[in-house]
């Protein structure tokens, strides 16, 4: 998809700067043609860069940016944990933050698995591995997380929201082949799943299960995957990290679409159901 959109803008850029060309001759204005069609193709140049940039050269080119990046997240989600003000936490994240958040989760999941105290395997891991089915259910996993709760184990992350996710296209910047994706999220575990994939949870591989087990995920995108119609940067999640993850699909409408989840009302109307926050009156929040 990244590729099919440089190819699209190069040729924007190669059309403009004809155009302007025949109109140059045409009329003799050199200087002023030449001049709008170098802040043109600056302004093209510049919105590729941006858009399509930052999630290659996180994944790829930059590990001390990545590395930096996941020990204060990491940082972050301790104090959120250890300050006792919270009942929960919920990751909302937007484009390249989807990526930062998925890592994220996972690495702070690894910490407080070999964090002293942080539980001890129950029964309520047999569970969460045998009924897989369970995960299917959005509905059902605030209820696993409030029993593994009650184990004493300290995850306050119910949910993970992604809106405008490049994970759609994780193949491409997480792995450097299919064979290789395919081997890190089924084989090595090195991707976590929703559901969390893998053998019935025991006394020894219990570590091993995916913070998606009890942990929402939520995928927001807008339809049509292009520039003029939706969101060419989003799409949809569940075939690269498992029929767990809830895609809800936005009406792409015209115009560009990958900065208008704050915006949108539809798209503030599921944010606000997956966020699934309650009023003091007791009653769960929502758009009408």
């Amino acid at each position: 998809k990244y590729l099919d959109l440089s190819v699209l803008l190069c040729v924007g850029v190669f059309i403009t700067l004809d155009f302007l060309w025949e109109v140059y001759l045409f009329l003799g204005l050199k200087n002023f043609m030449l001049s709008v069609g170098s802040l043109l193709t600056a302004v093209l140049l510049s919105w590729l860069t941006s858009e399509l940039g930052d999630v290659p050269r996180y994944t790829k080119f930059d590990p001390h940016f990545r590395d930096s990046a996941l020990k204060r997240g990491v940082e972050l989600l301790k104090e959120l944990h250890e300050c006792g003000t919270y009942d929960r936490v919920v990751v909302v994240a937007h484009s390249l933050g989807t990526v930062v958040g998925y890592e994220l989760i996972g690495e702070f999941w690894k910490y407080l698995l070999e964090t002293p105290g942080s539980g001890e395997p129950t029964p309520l891991f047999n569970e969460l591995a045998d009924a897989k089915g369970k995960y299917l259910d959005p509905d059902s996993i605030p209820e696993l997380w409030k029993a593994c709760r009650k184990t004493g184990f300290p995850w306050l992350i119910t949910d993970f929201i992604t809106l405008g996710s490049p994970l759609t296209d994780a193949e491409a910047f997480l792995a450097d082949c299919h064979g290789d994706f395919e081997r890190m999220r089924s084989i090595e575990n090195t991707l976590p799943q929703c559901p969390p994939i893998g053998p019935p949870v025991n006394q020894k591989n219990w570590k091993t299960m995916s913070p998606f087990g009890i942990t929402r995920w939520t995928n927001l995108y807008f339809g049509g995957n292009t520039y003029f119609f939706g969101d060419p940067v989003g799409g949809p999640l569940a075939g690269n990290f498992g029929k767990g993850v809830q895609d809800k699909p936005l009406a792409g409408r015209w115009g560009p679409k990958h900065n208008m989840y704050w915006r949108d009302e539809d798209a503030k109307r599921e944010l606000l159901d997956a966020l699934d926050l309650v009023g003091d009156d007791g009653k769960r929040l929502s758009i009408s």
